[in-house]
């Protein structure tokens, strides 16, 4: 293999590949966003063992790279006033030598590589708490009070939890775990949004069932991390929140932002407006 027939002619030819790269900077609706700040990191065979270049885009969003030598190269990019999404969303490692790495790259200036920002909008001073509750996993129901961010016994947010017994020897998995998750006057989306900063008007559920049953074969799952926007009350508030915690913990962890402005869906997060300028980790 021509890979194989290389590293037998020179051990460090991965390192002297040439490097050729073309990219493109986009807003949220696919127009060509300029004057954005392109950073380079890449490995080679410099007394560092990586270089490092800056550039910026035109006024189509275009911008490249060129006449360099290294193995694996990094591309961030940042505008002031954007957010920049995720990694998920926006690749940010291309290998050069290696056909069989996943992040390997083929330069072509027609297609260039696309990475994605997002224009900051107007935040609005929103409530952030982070809960800790320990449920001992029989059915037994706590609650959140999430104006205060305190663990109650009538609060908004209802979370019930059935897990097997916790000892010193390590459950047989799978296991049967379930929690479930209720707002009074409201429901929940569960969303995979990058910035989850509008929360829906609609189409919202009563109540969050998990429950990790041995029957699930191959979705059978020891923790459950998941993000949804919630809403209640009347006039409604909204709020978004991660849930966390796993079948063999008592702890479930909930993190999650409210806007205290009874209609307003915008959950848009700005740390110089928090109503709680500091996140609060409340425990039971």
């Amino acid at each position: 293999m021509e890979f194989q027939r290389r590293s037998t002619v020179d051990r460090r030819w991965e390192w002297k590949t040439p490097i050729s790269f073309f990219g493109k900077v986009i807003d949220q609706n696919d127009r060509p966003i300029a004057q954005a700040k392109i950073r380079f990191q890449w490995t080679d065979l410099s007394t560092k063992g990586t270089s490092e270049a800056e550039a910026t885009n035109d006024g189509k969003g275009l911008f490249e790279l060129q006449d360099q030598h290294g193995k694996n190269l990094g591309v961030y990019v940042t505008k002031e006033g954007f957010y920049a999404a995720s990694r998920r969303e926006n690749q940010t490692s291309f290998e050069f030598s290696s056909p069989y790495e996943k992040t390997y790259y083929e330069p072509d200036k027609a297609h260039p590589v696309i990475f994605r920002l997002l224009k900051k909008g107007d935040a609005e001073p929103l409530l952030q708490h982070s809960v800790e509750l320990a449920l001992p996993g029989n059915g037994s129901r706590r609650a959140v009070d999430l104006f205060g961010g305190k663990v109650t016994d009538t609060g908004q947010l209802q979370i019930t939890a059935w897990k097997p017994q916790l000892t010193t020897t390590p459950l047989l998995k799978p296991y049967d775990w379930r929690i479930t998750v209720e707002i009074s006057g409201g429901g929940f989306v569960e969303h995979k949004d990058t910035f989850p900063f509008t929360a829906p008007e609609d189409d919202y559920v009563s109540s969050i069932d998990l429950h990790m049953s041995p029957d699930l074969g191959p979705q059978w799952s020891v923790g459950v991390e998941r993000n949804y926007y919630f809403r209640f009350g009347t006039p409604p508030h909204y709020g978004r929140l991660i849930l966390r915690t796993n079948g063999d913990s008592k702890f479930v962890f909930i993190d999650y932002f409210l806007n205290p402005k009874p209609g307003s869906r915008n959950l848009e997060y700005d740390s110089t407006q928090d109503v709680i300028k500091e996140p609060s980790r409340i425990k039971q």
